[in-house]
């Protein structure tokens, strides 16, 4: 397993918001629409609690406290989808560190239960088939 530093963690999460603000931009300007706000999709499909250790969450909620400081508002909504039932104990750890118009855009499910409210989302063609929706491309789809 490879394991990096908070300081490689949090240069990487804020090249990667960096990243796709810049690609949120471009869309955009492209489409001549305005940009309406990232959905996130974390799928947690063989994820057990042997992977997860107090100081990685404690890291892992510093970092997002870098988001939820600095770009809170470039999210619309998130999907944290087939999470186990250890998620709840995780979330306990991670929630605090978010505010709460961002909790409410957070949506936690295991099964198939997320597939509705992503649908309203996101078109079932973007999404992938490993999750329900009708893409096949490799990696899934990104709407641009």
């Amino acid at each position: 397993m490879h394991r990096f530093s908070e300081e490689e963690f949090t240069k990487f999460y804020i090249f990667w918001m960096e990243s796709t603000l810049q690609l949120q931009r471009e869309s955009s300007e492209r489409f001549q629409l305005p940009f309406k706000g990232m959905v996130e999709v974390y799928d947690f499909t063989g994820i057990g609690f042997h992977q997860f250790h107090l100081d990685g969450l404690q890291m892992l909620s510093r970092v997002l406290k870098i988001g939820q400081d600095h770009y809170c508002e470039n999210l619309s909504k998130a999907f944290m989808i087939n999470a186990p039932s250890l998620f709840g104990m995780i979330w306990r750890v991670i929630s605090p560190v978010l505010h709460e118009n961002t909790r409410k855009k957070i949506s936690i499910t295991s099964g198939k239960a997320h597939l509705p409210p992503l649908l309203e989302c996101v078109d079932v063609q973007s999404i992938p088939t490993f999750i329900g929706g009708q893409c096949c491309c490799p990696g899934g789809c990104v709407p641009l």
